[in-house]
């Protein structure tokens, strides 16, 4: 019998993203404390909480973007100060789509750019590169704006672009902070079903926003910080949790719930 429950019991999903008791601080301010929690192969992974908690202190520390002061941070099982493939983690900061309108580059140019982290830099690009970015273009409906300035675009078609800068490397986890921060309503909504169609297609998916009550519409699993990791787990573990309630309008608190009971 125990055989048979075994064989029956699901594989282990692959960790691509492990923190372990990490502290962060800048100066005597400490932003960060002793949060400990992993991210799984084809999780979509909201992290969120109020302003000032830390979600973006907690993913530019888990990039290498911030020296890391106590704690380990392991990405796909390897330390990250020995960490070199970073062409697997594509990444959109926050303000990414703040840009001048009249600035020369086009489309296609900046999501070329995304290259750099599996050709290194400085490396020619080639027609074969470029064939990539029309494809990640076309992925997320840019392909017919490739020649157009970057500034030209609305903040939801330069939204898009980002995206597709983020996955020319071919990444198994895409990391977005406050992505939809300027960003209208109708483009917020065609935005979250495209990462949840890129979440289908096995891309593990990492989400920093303030909107709680949007994004938990999405996400499988949620993170809350606030200074500390005060939950983690799945979606629907969250909706039913305290923490929901101390972090939702009653107004999201409905859309909260109503997403796992359809």
């Amino acid at each position: 019998m125990s055989g048979k429950k075994d064989a029956q019991k699901k594989p282990e999903k692959r960790v691509v993203a492990e923190v372990s008791g990490l502290s962060q601080s800048f100066g005597y301010v400490e932003v960060l404390h002793n949060i400990t929690f992993r991210i799984e192969e084809g999780d979509f992974l909201g992290i969120i909480g109020p302003n000032g908690s830390g979600k973006t202190t907690l993913l530019k520390t888990i990039l290498g973007l911030y020296p890391l002061k106590k704690g380990r941070i392991k990405l796909f099982g390897k330390p990250l100060r020995s960490f070199s493939d970073w062409h697997l983690i594509g990444y959109v900061p926050q303000k990414a789509t703040d840009f001048d309108r009249n600035f020369p580059a086009t489309v296609k140019e900046i999501v070329a750019t995304g290259l750099v982290s599996r050709k290194g830099f400085p490396r020619f690009i080639s027609g074969g590169d470029f064939s990539l970015v029309d494809e990640k273009l076309e992925l997320v409906g840019m392909l017919g704006f490739k020649d157009r300035q970057i500034g030209k675009l609305s903040g939801g078609q330069q939204q898009r672009v980002f995206i597709a800068r983020a996955l020319v490397s071919e990444p198994k986890v895409l990391l977005l902070d406050e992505p939809t921060a300027g960003v209208d309503q109708e483009s917020q909504f065609a935005f979250y079903k495209l990462l949840e169609e890129l979440n289908k297609k096995g891309i593990t998916i990492v989400l920093v926003s303030h909107d709680i009550g949007t994004i938990t519409r999405y996400v499988n699993k949620v993170a809350c910080l606030a200074k500390t990791l005060v939950f983690h787990g799945t979606h629907e573990e969250f909706c039913r949790s305290e923490v929901a309630q101390q972090f939702l309008t009653q107004e999201q608190h409905l859309l909260c719930h109503t997403h796992f009971e359809d």
